[in-house]
C-alpha cells in the first residue's frame, strides 16, 4: 500500500498529484511531449508508439538535453515476450577516431570532433518497426509541428540557454535558434526550428535511409569536413542499433531489468542487490539510512569501473548473492570510506527520460542524451551541423585518451554510458517503468527512486519527489536541502563531506516513472518537478 501524503518524511506535502489511467499512462520531461505521447495512445498506438512519439517531440522542445543528433537506450516489454529486451541506439565512434585526432581533452569534449554517429533516429524507427503499430509519419507529426510552428520556451530551458550563452554564440546556426535577437529567448517566447522541421519531415517520408544514407548524412558530413571534423559518409551508412538481452537483478521479489554493457546499469543493480540484505535499522532519509546508501554506492562504483566491458559471466558473478554478501561485509556503519580516488561525480548533463505503459501489456522506458559538457552545460557538441537543424552530441567525451583505459578512444566502437532505463517485473508481468537523467549521478539516484517505491511504499510521484543525493567527484555527498539537519549532522560526524544543493535540484536528475497497481488494475505515473516533467493518463 502506498504511503499517504501525511507520511512524508521531509515534512512537506507532495508537490504534484499522481497521474492515473486504466488504459495507459505516459511521463516525460516536457508537457507538450507528454501530451503527444498520450495522444498516440488515444489514437490506438501502444506504449512503444507513445515513447517514440515523446522521444521525437523532446528532440524539439528539450534541445538542451536530447535530440536527433544524440542516442540512448530503451527497455521494452511486449505481449508474447518472456522477458523485456533492450535497444542500444547510442551510436558509434567515427572510423577515424584515434587518440592522435585529439591534441587535448577539450577537442574531444566539445565542438566539431566531439560527435559520434548519432543513433537516435535509427533507434526510434527500430522500436517502431519491431513493436509499434503507428505509421512513422503519425509518430513524428507532433515533433514536426512543434519545430515548424514553435513552442514557448520554459524557464528551465531559458536557464539552460542562458547558462551556455557564451558557447552557443560560437555556433551561428544554434545561436540563430536560441538567441535570434542576439540575446537568449525569454520564458514564453516561441522557439522555432524550421531546418529541424525539414529534416524530421524527410525522416517521416524516407525513414532511416533518408537520415543515414541520404541528404541528412550528406549535409552533416559536408559540414563536419569543412569545419575540421572526422565524420564521413561510411560512418553513417554502417550504423545499426542493436537489440540485446537485458541484465536483471531481483529485489524483494521484484526483478529489475536494465540495458547490458556498454550501459553501466550493472553498477546500480549491484547497489540494489547489496542493499537488499543490509540491515540498516533506520527509517528512510535518516542519517544512518543515508550513510548505508552512500557507502554502498561508493563500493559499487569501484566494483564496476570496467562495467562497460563486462561479459555475461562477469555480470552474473557481480550480481550474485555471495558477492553481495561480500560487499555488505566491507561497509563500516559508523565511518565514511575515503577511497582516495575520484571519478564518480562529474557535473556534465544533457539527458532526458520517458516512460509509457498500456493495458495491452506494452511498456517502455527510454533514456536518450546529447552528452553534456563540463560545468553542466547541455546542447551536446554545441553545434548545429549544416542546414539540418540537428545538434550533434559530444559523446566522444565519455572515452579516454589513455590507451590503457577500460574505455579508450578507438574507431567504430560503442560508447560507455550511464543511462539506466528500467522495467520492473513481478510474477510474469511488467509492473513498472522508471528512470532518470543525471550523468554520473544516475547510478546513485535510480536506486533511491526504486527504494522509495519498492521498500518504503511511496507512490510513484512521491518516490520521485522525495529528496535525493548523489556522489561528487571526490565521493562527498551532494544533498538537496530538504534532508533534515539531524541527518546531515549525522553524516558529517561520520566523515562525509557535504555540498548543499537547492531544495529541488536538477543535479540529482529529472525522473519519470509508471507503475501498475495490482489491486485495481490502474496505472499510476509520476514526473519530476525538478525539470519540466509531466505525467498523464487516460
Amino acid at each position: 500500500m502506498s504511503k499517504t501524503y501525511d507520511d512524508w518524511p521531509h515534512r512537506s506535502p507532495q508537490h504534484r498529484a499522481t497521474a492515473a489511467g486504466h488504459r495507459g499512462v505516459v511521463a516525460c520531461a516536457h508537457p507538450w511531449a507528454a501530451q503527444a505521447g498520450l495522444d498516440a495512445l488515444k489514437a490506438g498506438g501502444n506504449a512503444v508508439d507513445a515513447v517514440v512519439t515523446m522521444a521525437a517531440a523532446l528532440a524539439v522542445v528539450e534541445p538542451y538535453s536530447s535530440g536527433a543528433g544524440g542516442g540512448g537506450f530503451m527497455v521494452v516489454h511486449a505481449p508474447g515476450l518472456d522477458r523485456p529486451v533492450a535497444l542500444d541506439f547510442v551510436g558509434t565512434t567515427p572510423k577515424a577516431a584515434e587518440p592522435s585526432q585529439y591534441d587535448d581533452a577539450s577537442v574531444k569534449d566539445s565542438g566539431i570532433r566531439s560527435a559520434i554517429v548519432p543513433g537516435a533516429v535509427a533507434g526510434w524507427l527500430a522500436a517502431l518497426d519491431r513493436f509499434g503499430r503507428m505509421d512513422r509519419s503519425a509518430v513524428l507529426a507532433p515533433a514536426i509541428r512543434f519545430a515548424e510552428q514553435g513552442f514557448p520556451v520554459s524557464r528551465f530551458l531559458h536557464k539552460g540557454i542562458r547558462f551556455v550563452d557564451d558557447t552557443v554564440g560560437r555556433s551561428a546556426k544554434l545561436a540563430s535558434v536560441v538567441r535570434p535577437q542576439g540575446r537568449p529567448l525569454l520564458p514564453g517566447a516561441l522557439m522555432r526550428q524550421e531546418d529541424l522541421a525539414r529534416s524530421l519531415r524527410l525522416i517521416a517520408e524516407t525513414g532511416a535511409e533518408g537520415f543515414y544514407k541520404g541528404p541528412i548524412a550528406e549535409e552533416i558530413v559536408r559540414f563536419a569536413q569543412e569545419e575540421g571534423g572526422i565524420l564521413v559518409r561510411e560512418d553513417f551508412g554502417a550504423y545499426r542499433p542493436t537489440w540485446q538481452a537485458c541484465v536483471d537483478v531481483a529485489y524483494n521479489g521484484v526483478e529489475i531489468f536494465c540495458p547490458p554493457p556498454p550501459s553501466r546499469a550493472v553498477e546500480f543493480l549491484l547497489s540494489m542487490k547489496t542493499l537488499e540484505g543490509l540491515d540498516i535499522e533506520a527509517p528512510p532519509f535518516e542519517g544512518r539510512y543515508l550513510h548505508a546508501l552512500a557507502e554502498t554506492f561508493k563500493r559499487s562504483w569501484f566494483e564496476c569501473r570496467a562495467a562497460s566491458t563486462f561479459t555475461r559471466d562477469e555480470i552474473a558473478k557481480k550480481l550474485s548473492a555471495s558477492h553481495a554478501e561480500e560487499m555488505r561485509t566491507t561497509i563500516d556503519v559508523d565511518q565514511a570510506w575515503q577511497p582516495g580516488e575520484s571519478g564518480a561525480g562529474a557535473r556534465s548533463e544533457g539527458t532526458t527520460h520517458m516512460v509509457a505503459m498500456d493495458a495491452e501489456g506494452f511498456a517502455a522506458a527510454c533514456t536518450q542524451t546529447l552528452g553534456g559538457r563540463g560545468g553542466g552545460r547541455g546542447f551536446g557538441s554545441g553545434l548545429i551541423f549544416g542546414d539540418t537543424g540537428i545538434i550533434l552530441n559530444n559523446l566522444m567525451r565519455l572515452l579516454d585518451l589513455d590507451p590503457q583505459s577500460h574505455d579508450p578512444v578507438a574507431p567504430g566502437r560503442s560508447i560507455p554510458i550511464r543511462v539506466s532505463p528500467s522495467l520492473l517485473w513481478r510474477e510474469g508481468r511488467v509492473v513498472g517503468a522508471i528512470g532518470t537523467p543525471g550523468a554520473w549521478g544516475i547510478l546513485q539516484t535510480t536506486p533511491q527512486l526504486l527504494l522509495n517505491y519498492l521498500q518504503h511504499g511511496f507512490d510513484v510521484q512521491a518516490a520521485i519527489e522525495a529528496p535525493r543525493f548523489r556522489l561528487d567527484d571526490g565521493f562527498g555527498l551532494r544533498m538537496e536541502r530538504r534532508f533534515s539537519d539531524d541527518a546531515m549532522a549525522y553524516l558529517a560526524a561520520r566523515g562525509h563531506a557535504i555540498e548543499l544543493l537547492p531544495e529541488w535540484s536538477s543535479l540529482v536528475g529529472g525522473a519519470h516513472g509508471a507503475v501498475l497497481d495490482d489491486a485495481t488494475g490502474c496505472f499510476f505515473a509520476g514526473a519530476d518537478p525538478r525539470r519540466d516533467g509531466m505525467a498523464l493518463g487516460f
